[in-house]
């Protein structure tokens, strides 16, 4: 009935702090461990009734938030809530996100939603949902946020004919599924020329891989794993984010807290991917703007950069720097990264959205030779690089500009769609909703602030378009790989893929 709190990562910790949580806990599963849940069928086989006989209209969403200071009452509220959106349908995913000012009871938070909406489910049922989410610093749903205060927010999602695998990983090593499960992930339709499905079945051709993902801030190996995943399965969008620290009661630690269905982790990160007739629609809008031409690192040692197209750092980037206008001289400067063999960088026309933003330092030396120190865990040489700049209302105008297209594509814009937010905590809170609930206000929408926000580049390298996808890539379709950004809003839009707009609209 309780939730499994794993403190392995807290044995630092004094005794006396979790000793409440103590009474609770039981053997956490080992890392990588998942369970499948095949949802719009009672059959035990784990891919689910045959989508060709599913009707599309049966996906539904809904979402709730709640600012109780009681997280049980909380809880109570967004679950009653949902349950009336969905008008007594089966509820097969939740993501949960819960304050940080309720940590003294997040131990409890995915548990009590289960036993809320399924108290007269058996325990280990297929009908009761998979369960994601985690303790951030600010929750929304529906256009609302609650920022330094209690809150829950919660998005529930009935998804008939989607396979469920969710997973907890300690280390950047892939999930351990089955052989089974993970030969089914693996098959992809075959594509003609012109970007067609050419699988004799519709119904196969339907069958996508999407993945969300949650990490602890502590986790300084997630964008390994990122990249492991996104080579494992090439071509599947991945969204989520960093969640909060200090989910748990002061200490030195300052760990977060993540949510995978029952269980409640300290570290590592938690995920699921779905595969079925679902449609992940990504949106990425980052929150700074570029200047200058694009380099390329042409020396390099970990994270520390020497030149920039063979001209010493403090020649290259300290003179752009100079170059630019007062007032962009007085706004946060950052680094921008982007893979060597994207196609955009490499061509010279390459946007903002393109790079990962990261923390960058001029660092004087020994030799009086000034470097450049990133903040990640390598630049590689060959590593194009482009100065970016914070720019709080490019990235409003951005996001209005992609809702606002988003919203004459979409055949539905109701609650047959489901929008995942994920923002990062340094975005300006606005009074006003946010583009996804001005553009699209019939459409059910939940997420939060993160500290790092995960989506694909919109440029996939080159290497990888070999596999028969290119003609998905270049019509805009491919996701690209996942990487770790900053300052970006990421976002979500999940629905089915015979209501999902075409490529080439």
């Amino acid at each position: 009935m309780f939730s499994s709190i794993t403190l392995t990562a807290l044995k630092r910790r004094p005794e006396g702090i979790f000793l409440a949580a103590a009474v609770l806990c039981k053997q956490p599963s080992s890392s990588g461990s998942s369970r499948t849940f095949a949802t719009g069928s009672s059959s035990s086989s784990s891919s689910g009734s045959s989508s060709s006989s599913i009707d599309p209209s049966s996906f539904q969403f809904a979402a709730a938030l709640s600012s109780d200071g009681n997280l049980y009452r909380a809880i109570d509220e967004v679950a009653e809530a949902v349950k009336q959106q969905l008008q007594g349908r089966r509820i097969d995913f939740c993501q949960l996100f819960v304050s940080t000012a309720h940590k003294s009871n997040l131990g409890h938070a995915p548990a009590c939603l289960q036993d809320k909406l399924f108290k007269d489910v058996a325990e280990g049922s297929r009908s009761r949902p998979v369960i994601l989410g985690g303790a951030l610093q600010s929750v929304s749903a529906n256009g609302r946020m609650i920022s330094n205060g209690p809150g829950v927010s919660l998005l529930a999602a009935s998804l008939p004919g989607v396979q469920l695998l969710p997973f907890h990983v300690k280390k950047p090593a892939l999930p351990s599924f089955t052989a089974e499960q993970w030969k089914e992930l693996l098959q992809r339709p075959s594509q003609s020329t012109d970007g067609s499905s050419s699988s004799s079945s519709s119904s196969e051709a339907q069958q996508q891989n999407a993945a969300i993902l949650l990490s602890s801030p502590h986790f300084v190996d997630v964008e390994k794993f990122l990249l492991r995943l996104s080579a494992a399965l090439p071509g599947m969008p991945m969204v989520g984010g960093v969640t909060e620290r200090g989910a748990w009661v002061e200490s030195e630690h300052d760990f977060g807290a993540l949510f995978c269905n029952q269980d409640v982790y300290a570290g590592g990160a938690v995920g699921c991917i779905m595969r079925g007739p679902l449609s992940m629609q990504q949106v990425l809008v980052p929150g700074c703007r570029t200047a200058g031409a694009v380099m390329t690192v042409t020396e390099a040692a970990g994270n520390v950069i020497f030149a920039l197209d063979d001209r010493p750092v403090h020649d290259s980037f300290v003179t752009l720097v100079h170059s630019l206008p007062q007032q962009d001289q007085k706004r946060e400067l950052l680094l921008g990264l982007c893979d060597p063999g994207a196609a955009a960088a490499a061509a010279g026309d390459a946007g903002s959205r393109d790079f990962v933003a990261r923390r960058v330092s001029l660092m004087p030396t020994a030799y009086s030779r000034p470097v450049l120190v990133v903040a990640t865990h390598e630049v590689p040489v060959g590593t194009r690089v482009r100065l970016l700049m914070r720019d709080n209302a490019f990235n409003q105008q951005q996001q209005q500009a992609e809702f606002a297209a988003l919203a004459e594509r979409l055949p539905a814009a109701d609650s047959r769609l489901g929008v995942l937010s994920y923002g990062c905590v340094a975005l300006p809170l606005e009074e006003q909703p946010d583009a996804a609930a001005c553009f699209l206000p019939q459409v059910p929408s939940a997420g939060g602030r993160m500290q790092g926000e995960f989506a694909g580049t919109l440029q996939q390298p080159a290497a990888v378009l070999q596999d028969g996808s290119a003609a998905a890539a270049a019509a805009g379709a491919w996701p690209g790989v996942a990487q770790l950004h900053s300052f970006a809003a990421s976002y979500a839009i999940l629905q089915h893929t015979s209501t999902a707009p075409s490529s080439k609209e």
